[in-house]
């Protein structure tokens, strides 16, 4: 299943809505969940990330 950057944008503002923060606050969370993923001592996390998403830091949107 694919999203486009609209589907995306609702999906993340309904997050925020149900979560009762800004967008701008959940943008950041999620942001710090696939950082903190990255970092993972677990390796398999880091390495199906990298397979995924190459060499980039994915973004909330992706």
């Amino acid at each position: 299943m694919e999203f486009n950057k609209r589907d995306m944008k609702s999906i993340l503002k309904a997050g925020a809505k149900a979560r009762g923060i800004l967008l701008s606050e959940f943008r950041a969370d999620l942001q710090a969940t696939v950082d903190e993923a990255i970092e993972s001592p677990d390796h398999e996390v880091p390495e199906k990330l990298q397979r995924v998403f190459w060499e980039q830091t994915p973004t909330p949107e992706e």
